[in-house]
């Protein structure tokens, strides 16, 4: 226990010093790192009410309305870029996903079977939760695009309204 609280340690620094690496290697010409240096700028409410109003497809205020924009196209870009690099793990995915329903399924017919005890109602759930993201995961980034899109848009509009 008291030699697993380094490692951890060591393995998280390591995770995060590489992330922020990989990041500036694999969203290169995104608008990101613009981004980042504007953003260093703003006070945590604003950023708060830019990422809110991105997230949610909505215009932000309208002193914020250019930083929005900005941000939800390099967004957009950086989800734009996910995308294309996991569609060759679409595949990986959906055969995940559908394993993962089907010992889903195996283990729900096993517990009203009564072939094993009801207290397994946890790996159910696990199992149909890992389902349900591995089956949904490329829905959801379109739909985040969407939004990113429908925002930056509203956004847009309220830049050329002032």
């Amino acid at each position: 226990m008291l030699v697993a609280l380094p490692v951890m340690l060591a393995v998280l620094v390591v995770v995060l010093v590489l992330r922020r690496r990989l990041e500036g290697t694999t969203y290169a010409g995104t608008g990101l790192g613009d981004w980042r240096k504007v953003a260093a700028g703003l006070s945590w409410p604003e950023r708060w009410a830019i990422s809110r109003a991105n997230a949610s497809g909505r215009a932000a205020s309208p002193e914020l309305a250019a930083h929005a924009v900005q941000r939800g196209e390099a967004m957009a870009a950086c989800v734009e870029v996910m995308t294309a690099r996991s569609s060759n793990l679409r595949k990986v995915w959906l055969v995940l996903g559908v394993s993962a329903l089907a010992l889903c399924a195996l283990n729900i017919s096993l517990l009203v079977a009564g072939e094993r005890e009801w207290h397994n109602w946890l790996q159910v759930l696990t199992q149909g939760a890992l389902a349900v993201m591995w089956l949904s995961t490329p829905a959801v980034q379109r739909r985040q695009v969407v939004k990113l899109e429908r925002s930056v848009e509203r956004n847009r509009a309220l830049v050329a309204a002032q």
